[in-house]
């Protein structure tokens, strides 16, 4: 049975910092500032799938704020994507502010301080998942507190999020795919002419990160998709002294490491989990992967 808290199990005078415990273990270190006139009617459950969790939460008015005291005792760094059902809010983070109506898709990062502001009774569903599995250490400046659009990726992460949260289980692997629609629901928020040379950096690895498993994926093939031209695009990551083959090939041996040290793929060979981050030859991945992580595959996995 998934966690859930439900403040009508309490007394009035209780409800407040009971809700502000729950929020603060369901999501991250949070302070909720209800409406003088409001009662304290609200209810969250969740469910965790890997590193990730899946919250449902319904409520009366109230404040939520994140502040830079609090990032600075709870390190989790986390990206939220909340999709809105009920009710009006408004969300200011990162130096913008919107405003969010049923149906709306928005992003926030655990990173840096917000305020979401509830109008009334309001619903919704909403991914927490690592940042890292995202954008690494990079800000998310890029796309955090910006309507996403309601397209195809973002319709189907929502029903997979409501499927998880009725299955009386979820099979190993589940969060993989919940992950990858994340991304894409992030992608179609980008506009590069738009964006500062960093942040377009950011958004040309965030496409990397997201189509790592695409076996033709190359330099070209990711500029082609972004619309940008290829000596452009190198000259991004030049700003970095680095170059875009170099960090799709590092980012595919850092996801062949994480799952070679995942008990529960151990049923799986080395060369099947190398095959699905896009390499096509057994020995040259083992010279790759030696000189990235100092150690054969097989000696790495027998580590762990």
């Amino acid at each position: 049975m998934n966690p859930s808290f439900d403040t009508n199990r309490l007394r009035d005078n209780q409800r407040l910092d009971h809700w502000r415990q729950a929020v603060n273990h369901a999501f991250t270190r949070l302070e909720i500032l209800p409406q003088r006139s409001a009662k304290v009617d609200c209810q969250v459950s969740w469910q965790d799938v890997g590193h990730s969790r899946i919250v449902h939460v319904r409520g009366t008015s109230q404040v939520v704020c994140r502040t830079d005291e609090q990032i600075d005792t709870d390190a989790l760094a986390h990206i939220i994507l909340m999709f809105h059902h009920l009710g009006y809010a408004t969300l200011v983070h990162q130096g913008r502010s919107v405003h969010l109506s049923p149906g709306a898709v928005v992003a926030m990062d655990t990173r840096s301080p917000y305020q979401l502001m509830f109008h009334g009774p309001f619903e919704q569903r909403i991914f927490r998942f690592p940042a890292q599995m995202v954008c690494g250490e990079r800000s998310s400046d890029s796309f955090a507190a910006t309507l996403l659009p309601s397209g195809y990726a973002s319709q189907v992460l929502l029903a997979g999020l409501n499927y998880a949260e009725s299955a009386p289980s979820l099979p190993n692997g589940a969060e993989k795919p919940l992950i990858d629609l994340a991304r894409l629901a992030l992608l179609q928020n980008f506009n590069l002419s738009e964006q500062t040379p960093a942040q377009r950096l950011n958004s040309v690895r965030s496409y990397i990160d997201a189509h790592l498993d695409d076996p033709v994926l190359s330099s070209s093939t990711v500029a082609r998709a972004l619309g940008l031209s290829l000596r452009s695009m190198q000259k991004l990551f030049a700003q970095e002294n680095d170059q875009a083959s170099a960090y799709i090939l590092r980012q595919r041996l850092n996801r062949v490491q994480e799952q070679l040290a995942a008990p529960e793929l151990r049923h799986l060979s080395i060369w099947h989990i190398a095959a699905r981050w896009g390499f096509n030859d057994a020995s040259h991945f083992s010279r790759l992967f030696k000189q990235h992580v100092g150690m054969t595959p097989r000696s790495y996995r027998l580590t762990r």
